[in-house]
């Protein structure tokens, strides 16, 4: 029997850097987001002659690059000067006040256990390196959100207390979230917003178009087939990571064909496969109670445990009546949920998968 690796060991790829179509990969420019850029570098300019730079509060709906925008320039800015020390800080996989400043204290090279310290002493120790390396932090936390379902927000006034000063880049889909911070921490902040509209049909192009130059083959991704990928982003509010999965399905399938360059139908077929999946998730949505739409609507924001939606929706459901509905949306894969560990005990966290 041949080896099943036989018939593709010579194959030819379309790929030259498939990375470039991966939703982490940060691209040379930014095609679409130059205002943005330019009201990002005006907050941060002071720090280039050892000044005090503004605050950021970036918002926007998903897939209009606004986490790739804050590291784009924080990167620019690095490579101006070693005066600052710049840390990124995802609050959905960091959700709480301790996770987030040890994330914070990796990035100035100080490595904290995951248990066994106090809060404060972590806090403590990165200030330490920080005070020892004379360089200014900037700090990103993406996600933002997530901190407040935690209630975590706290740690947003550890860096605003700090000396020396942090700067902040504060990152979240919902325009209204800062609103949820204390008055104490909201005066301190004074952040200057700045709004990621939606992509245009042409800027998603220009996108698609640079994006295909890193991950191809020369020749092997033609117009046409960016063009569509883009139209298909362009439907789906403006989201570029829509189009560039789309473009990078369609390599794919090309590549899965051995085929020296993309064709049409390739994109066409990866754009229903996409479209299909969308599909089924809507239909799932079909019918649904008024129960399992109040609980759909507490997880919209993020994952909760079970006791954090007893709580929200305590007013409209009993406990027994909750509980039925989440079994029934896991059996309908709305949501799905996991046991963890608490200081009360074991519990469950749902989140929604729609």
């Amino acid at each position: 029997m041949p080896n099943v690796f036989e018939s593709t060991r010579d194959g030819q790829s379309v790929f030259r850097n498939e990375d470039a179509l991966k939703p982490e990969f940060l691209p040379p420019s930014l095609p679409g987001r130059e205002t943005q850029v330019n009201e990002l570098v005006e907050c941060f300019k002071p720090l280039a002659s050892g000044r005090i730079a503004r605050n950021a509060f970036i918002h926007g709906p998903p897939g209009l690059g606004k986490t790739a925008t804050a590291r784009w320039v924080l990167r620019e800015l690095s490579d101006y000067t070693e005066k600052i020390v710049c840390i990124y800080v995802n609050c959905w996989q960091h959700s709480t006040r301790q996770a987030v400043l040890a994330q914070a204290s990796a990035g100035v090279g100080e490595i904290m256990p995951r248990r066994g310290l106090a809060t404060d002493e972590v806090f403590d120790r990165m200030m330490s390196v920080i005070h020892s390396s004379k360089k200014t932090p900037v700090v990103v936390l993406d996600e933002l959100d997530r901190l407040f379902y935690e209630k975590q927000e706290n740690v947003v006034y550890d860096f605003l207390r700090a000396e020396p000063c942090f700067t902040l880049v504060l990152i979240s889909n919902n325009p209204n979230v800062l609103s949820k911070l204390d008055d104490r921490t909201r005066s301190s902040l004074q952040a200057k917003t700045i709004e990621f509209p939606r992509y245009t049909p042409q800027e998603l192009k220009l996108i698609l178009s640079e994006r295909s130059k890193l991950a191809f083959v020369e020749h092997t991704c033609p117009q046409e087939v960016i063009a569509l990928c883009a139209a298909f982003g362009a439907k789906n509010n403006g989201d570029a990571r829509v189009s560039i999965h789309a473009l990078w399905q369609s390599g794919k399938r090309a590549e899965k064909r051995g085929a020296e360059e993309i064709s049409l139908e390739d994109a066409r077929n990866a754009l229903r496969e996409q479209e299909k999946a969308t599909a089924s998730q809507s239909k799932r949505l079909i019918n649904l109670s008024a129960g399992e739409e109040k609980i759909l609507a507490a997880l919209e924001d993020g994952k909760k445990t079970s006791g954090e939606l007893y709580d929200a929706l305590a007013s409209d459901l009993s406990e027994r009546a909750i509980r039925d509905y989440l079994n029934l949306l896991e059996k309908k894969k709305l949501a799905e949920s996991k046991e963890i560990n608490q200081a009360s005990g074991r519990t469950r966290e749902w989140k929604k998968i729609v």
